[in-house]
């Protein structure tokens, strides 16, 4: 659905401009390839959508915002932590176009390790959210 992408995006630039030490933002669950090159890294992606109808094609939404950070494993937590606490002060104080926040706090925040390889160390931090969708029928698509 178009909506997530415009609110995957919409967060990735805002924290662009508020994690300098990040070089990479991934739309999405990210793929890395190439740990010496894509870390650190930032991925936004939601889960856990669902609606519920609000009027004749309309619908509310509620999903988990989830913002995850990639560093080098030898960065561990601290760093981890640090990061985060920037990314959740910044989100709580933003009022954003295509969504809101359901609560001031988040949710949950998760370590996550390559307990294989010891390449990366990983952070979730979990935002509850609210958006509306409009749906439209097939008269008003032109469909005749």
């Amino acid at each position: 659905m178009k909506i997530h992408n415009q609110i995957r995006k919409e967060v990735i630039d805002f924290l662009t401009e508020h994690l300098q030490e990040i070089y990479y933002f991934h739309n999405g669950l990210p793929k890395i390839i190439d740990t010496d090159n894509e870390l650190p890294l930032v991925a936004v992606y939601l889960n856990d959508a669902s609606g519920e109808p609000v009027t004749i094609g309309h619908s509310e939404w509620t999903a988990d915002l989830i913002i995850l950070t990639y560093l080098p494993f030898y960065q561990g937590e601290e760093k981890l932590d640090e990061i985060n606490e920037k990314i959740n002060d910044a989100i709580l104080f933003k009022d954003f176009k295509n969504f809101s926040l359901t609560a001031d706090f988040n949710q949950s925040y998760d370590y996550e390790y390559d307990t294989e390889n010891n390449v990366w160390v990983s952070s979730a931090l979990t935002f509850r959210i609210q958006y509306k969708f409009q749906q439209l029928n097939k008269s008003n698509l032109g469909d005749e």
